[in-house]
């Protein structure tokens, strides 16, 4: 997620003094948990494959921030700086799952972040305080998405990410008439299409050739139907799926 240097100088930009602005980093990354106000999803008992159980841990910030922040103004800073972390947390979040080229459309990604955090129901910590915090990372929509782009392609964020990797591989497979099964070369079965995707992604991001063909079930069989895909980096993939 971005640096704290990046949380810093955005809630500067909204007003915020540094002093709640640092603190309030601290406790939504460094104290009971991380990223504490999201709902989460937590094993009934860590560690032996039990059913996962939704924990809104938005009480535990809202508890946090009134035990730091006792008169009204501060208490307010620091509600907009909580908010504010989450928008910019989110934002890394989609620019890690789309990839970097998500700079081309800085709105989008916001309107993204909005909603993701309000499926966390974020904005129950106060409705007023999050549509002004939108309403700022709007406003500011590319520089902020630019800023963060660029602190994460200096720790190896690809142009293309995996989750859009996934959704270019599948229409280009739609666009030739391939089923939906993936066999790849060296792997025991074939695989659906968003895990071969997966698989295909992690290989070649790795610098590790692969080669694939798509099939269908027939009987107890796996038939190909196309020709055998071999590529040995991950641009030259991309560019055949954007061409073609």
């Amino acid at each position: 997620m971005p640096s704290w240097s990046i949380h810093v100088k955005w809630a500067i930009r909204l007003g915020i003094p540094k002093d709640i602005a640092d603190l309030v980093n601290r406790i939504i990354d460094s104290f009971d948990e991380h990223d504490m106000g999201l709902v989460k999803s937590k094993e009934l008992i860590p560690g032996y494959g039990f059913s996962k159980v939704k924990i809104d841990t938005l009480p535990d910030l809202i508890e946090h921030l009134k035990y730091y922040f006792h008169d009204v103004k501060s208490y307010r800073y620091a509600t907009l700086a909580a908010i504010l972390h989450h928008f910019l947390d989110s934002i890394a979040f989609i620019i890690k799952s789309a990839g970097a080229c998500s700079r081309f459309v800085p709105d989008s990604v916001v309107e993204y972040a909005k909603n993701r955090l309000i499926s966390h129901r974020l904005n129950r910590l106060n409705y007023k305080a999050f549509e002004e915090v939108y309403n700022f990372v709007k406003k500011y929509a590319k520089d902020i998405v630019e800023d963060i782009t660029n602190e994460l392609s200096s720790k190896g964020v690809l142009e293309i990410g995996p989750e859009l990797f996934k959704k270019l591989f599948n229409k280009w497979r739609e666009r030739h008439g391939y089923p939906g099964l993936v066999w790849i070369r060296g792997y025991p079965r074939p695989l659906p299409v968003a895990s071969a995707a997966k698989k295909i992604y992690s290989m070649l991001k790795g610098n590790e050739e692969v080669t694939f063909y798509f099939c269908k079930n027939v009987g107890y069989n796996c038939i190909k139907v196309s020709q055998e895909y071999t590529f040995k980096n991950l641009q030259d993939f991309i560019k055949v799926m954007l061409s073609g």
